[in-house]
């Protein structure tokens, strides 16, 4: 056996055996479609039967039935699954103003670790005029930064140092999250929407 090797778009494998009574090529070919992905399955058998293989019926066209129904199609459904993509909820997010400071954005830079101090997890947000900024806390610390100002993109401890720097108004709001209760809603969206697997159609051979 020899592949995959490409081959005008198509995956290509090939095969014999040892007596050279049997020759086999198999193409698949991947196409979009509107309900997901068509896979097509072309399958070349060359096999010089004997006269007993005559008697007991067998034929190229059988062994290119059992190639693709008993180890094409079972794996294919064994593993290329259907995706099943969960979206969180838009709206109902279990969060809690627990903290806010407005003013001169670099005096709010100063205080932002003292919202962190009792805050397991959670976020800050800030807003001013020309940015804005966000700021991940897990356990009073803070895990993920990012700041957007004009067309730039600051993440990192880079956040911090550059809030201090700027001028003009803003406002922090320290909001802390209910992971239990994001869990359960996570859950009982996921048990309303997640489907269960289907055999894979649009299968062609």
């Amino acid at each position: 056996m020899n592949g995959p090797n490409l081959s005008g778009g198509a995956i290509v494998y090939a095969g014999k055996s040892d007596d050279a009574k049997f020759e086999w090529r198999a193409e698949f070919i991947v196409e979009d479609s509107a309900v997901g992905s068509k896979i097509r399955v072309g399958l070349d058998v060359a096999y010089k039967s004997s006269t007993l293989d005559k008697l007991m019926g067998r034929s190229p066209f059988q062994l290119a039935e059992h190639f693709i129904q008993d180890h094409i199609l079972p794996y294919v459904k064994l593993y290329l699954e259907k995706e099943q993509v969960v979206a969180p909820e838009p709206q109902g997010l279990p969060m809690t103003e627990v903290g806010r400071v407005e003013g001169e954005i670099s005096e709010i830079a100063t205080k932002i670790r003292q919202l962190m101090t009792n805050m397991k997890t959670g976020a800050i947000v800030i807003k001013g005029k020309n940015l804005r900024a966000s700021i991940q806390v897990k356990d009073g610390k803070p895990s993920h930064m990012k700041m957007i100002r004009g067309n730039q993109v600051i993440t990192g401890n880079d956040v911090l140092a550059n809030l201090i720097l700027e001028s003009g108004q803003a406002v922090a709001v320290a909001l802390e999250v209910d992971m239990e209760r994001i869990l359960d809603y996570s859950t009982e969206y996921a048990l309303k929407n997640v489907e269960t697997t289907k055999d894979v159609k649009n299968t062609e051979y």
